[in-house]
């Protein structure tokens, strides 16, 4: 990738935060690690990104406060993939209606399908390698 793309990750859960920054790192991508909602706020009011991977339950501010908060940052047009263990439906749908491009629930999705997905959110024709 000749620009590379940056990725906010807001995620509290350690060994998902570094699993997920490895990844995009070695993908290529431009990955920066929030571990609260108050900081991942901080970060989209100073820094413009090309996506966000996100959590609800957050220290701080939770997801939803974030996904509202976002609307007044340089990063309003700037699209979301919720990452949660939530598993009920309407706290997906309250996520999607925040603004959310994406829900996933972390125990149903797999690490390549999260790379596949973040392909195909910022365009990528060429699949991401392994």
């Amino acid at each position: 990738m000749a620009d590379k793309k940056k990725i906010l990750i807001v995620e509290d859960e350690k060994a998902l935060q570094t699993t997920l920054y490895i990844k995009l790192m070695k993908n290529g991508f431009e990955p920066t690690v929030c571990a609260d909602g108050q900081q991942a706020i901080d970060m989209l009011i100073k820094t413009k990104f090309d996506l966000v991977l996100l959590d609800i339950i957050l220290p701080m501010k939770d997801g939803y406060m974030v996904l509202e908060e976002k609307a007044a940052t340089i990063n309003k047009d700037t699209p979301v993939m919720v990452m949660t263990n939530l598993s009920q439906p309407e706290h997906l749908a309250h996520a999607k209606k925040l603004g959310a491009r994406d829900c996933y629930m972390k125990s149903q999705i797999s690490l390549k399908t999260v790379m596949a997905n973040i392909q195909n959110v910022l365009g990528f024709n060429e699949p991401l390698p392994a």
